[in-house]
């Protein structure tokens, strides 16, 4: 049997996990990664001064199974965080990640949900 990743596996952020070990009211936004799979990234055989290497050449497209059980898990996802979420968590295809605001409390159960990967902070980078 696999063991469970703990808390601190799925909140990699020193900030974020003292936030979601914490009694506060307040809300923090965060990326939810799901355990989805990786994309497949397709390769080819390219020169490239004068020189031929193997170079990614795209990404590619998912099987229609693929596609289902993926959409069935990002489903799943969206439930189980819009039931426990004060506004809706926003999904975002191309990254294939979550966008929300929670509580310390939401955090951790948010965390302890099977479909999570990892939990980081939403930040603006400038």
């Amino acid at each position: 049997m696999e063991k469970e990743p703990s808390l601190i596996e799925k909140i990699p952020d020193k900030n974020l996990m003292q936030f979601a070990n914490s009694d506060s009211d307040a809300f923090a936004s965060v990326i939810i990664e799901l355990d989805l799979p990786e994309p497949k990234v397709e390769f080819e055989k390219v020169k490239r001064r004068g020189l031929e290497t193997v170079a990614p050449v795209r990404v590619a497209p998912e099987t229609t199974k693929e596609r289902a059980g993926m959409e069935r898990k990002v489903g799943e996802a969206r439930d189980f965080l819009n039931g426990i979420l004060e506004s809706p968590a926003k999904w975002l295809s191309a990254a294939h990640i979550f966008i929300a605001d929670a509580t310390p409390s939401q955090l951790r159960r948010i965390a302890e949900f099977p479909l999570t990967r990892a939990i980081h902070p939403n930040r603006t980078y400038r």
